[in-house]
């Protein structure tokens, strides 16, 4: 059925540039949504969670890496300007969603974090990304650097040093990082065999703990800019 959309009203800049809400705009959005009553997908991935909390694994962390990031040094220097300031992030290779984010680091070159995360999202056979970025205001922040730890070393645990590549020209650039290993426990297994139980009968295993949604269209939205501007929104949606 159609959703009416919430501040949908048009108020711009003297630029264009859409910066808050108006009057008089009623926009909506045809969506579909099918119900989730529990299938074999389902019931494996309930079924292997049960057995890791049986077995004593925190079901918050079951399914994560636990990353410790304390410093990096020989950082290139990107601010021609004022004082460099460099964060990084860690993530799940391919899977942005699961980035952690630093603090900014007390030192241009050699800077510490000793930041923890706990990062979601992994699944054995994942490879873990670390960049180092320097923050810019009014400009895209300059990548400094970046380095990944095999599947293989996230899952034996890893301690030590790894070089960034990309760091710039004739630089040399380190990051000293701590990953606690994800060798696989009496559940993970348990969990990897449910799982391969259902897609035996024939079941996607992708489906499992999702919902299925088609979003069709929508009517009635403001344009964004300026009509004497000439030009149009382009409007997409995120489920």
């Amino acid at each position: 059925g159609e959703l009416q959309l919430l501040e949908t009203d048009r108020v711009l800049s003297r630029k264009g540039i859409c910066v808050g809400k108006g009057n008089n705009v009623e926009a909506f959005l045809l969506v579909k949504v099918e119900g989730m009553d529990p299938t074999v997908e389902d019931t494996a991935w309930y079924g292997a969670l049960a057995t890791k909390y049986a077995s004593g694994v925190p079901l918050a962390i079951s399914n994560s890496v636990k990353v410790e990031i304390v410093e990096a040094r020989g950082l290139r220097n990107a601010d021609w300007v004022g004082k460099q300031q460099p964060y990084i992030t860690c993530e799940i290779e391919g899977k942005p969603k699961t980035r952690s984010t630093s603090a900014l680091g007390d030192n241009p070159k050699d800077p510490k974090w000793n930041h923890t995360a706990q990062v979601g999202g992994y699944q054995l056979g994942d490879a873990l990304v670390l960049t180092v970025w320097d923050m810019d205001i009014g400009k895209p922040d300059d990548m400094l650097g970046t380095a990944t730890l095999t599947a293989d070393q996230v899952k034996a645990g890893f301690v030590g040093e790894v070089q960034l590549m990309s760091a710039g020209r004739n630089v040399e650039a380190f990051v000293v990082v701590k990953v606690v290993g994800k060798d696989p426990s009496l559940g993970d297994h348990a969990e990897e065999a449910m799982l391969q139980a259902a897609e035996a009968m024939g079941y996607d295993r992708r489906a499992a703990n999702s919902a299925r949604v088609e979003v069709i269209s929508a009517r009635g939205m403001r344009n964004c800019l300026e009509e004497k501007a000439g030009l149009a929104t382009k409007p997409y949606v995120i489920v």
